[in-house]
């Protein structure tokens, strides 16, 4: 039987008790694993880094592009619709019909803004001829009136 009993447990040598506190310097000093870095190639050989003065360079800035144009204001667009169905329901004019769909198309438009102001346009200029078409024939209809009696 052993003396432990007595004298306690054996003294244990100084040092860490599972090795050296860290591994073989791997990656540093200028190897990796077994291989040998070459000296200037990212590491500058002994772990530096291979600019050493300073921080890395900054990356040039993106190159400036022209901005677009802002899209144009929808405020024809809407107004001709507004008009457009108050012709159509108060005044019951049919012909206000073309200018409430090309208004309304005017504001689906959301990518080509050229299109969307010639579809304004377009409302416009379909509500003013309704209008006109629609005044021109209450006057005739007034005139077949009058004619009539």
């Amino acid at each position: 039987m052993s003396e432990h009993w007595q004298n306690g447990p054996p003294s244990r040598p100084p040092g860490p008790p599972y090795g050296p506190p860290y591994g073989p310097p791997y990656g540093y000093e200028g190897s990796a694993g077994g291989y040998t870095v070459p000296g200037g190639h990212g590491t500058g050989g002994y772990g530096a880094p291979a600019w050493r003065g300073g921080p890395p360079p900054v990356p040039a800035p993106y190159p400036a592009y022209p901005h677009s144009t802002p899209p144009p204001s929808r405020t024809s667009a809407v107004v001709a619709l507004v008009v457009s169905i108050i012709l159509a329901v108060a005044c019951l004019n049919p012909f206000a019909i073309g200018g409430l769909a090309f208004a309304a198309v005017s504001l689906d438009e959301t990518r080509d803004h050229d299109r969307a102001a010639r579809h304004a346009r377009y409302a416009w200029y379909t509500t003013g001829a309704g209008s006109v078409l629609m005044v021109l024939f209450l006057v005739l209809l007034v005139a077949w009136l009058i004619g009539l009696s």
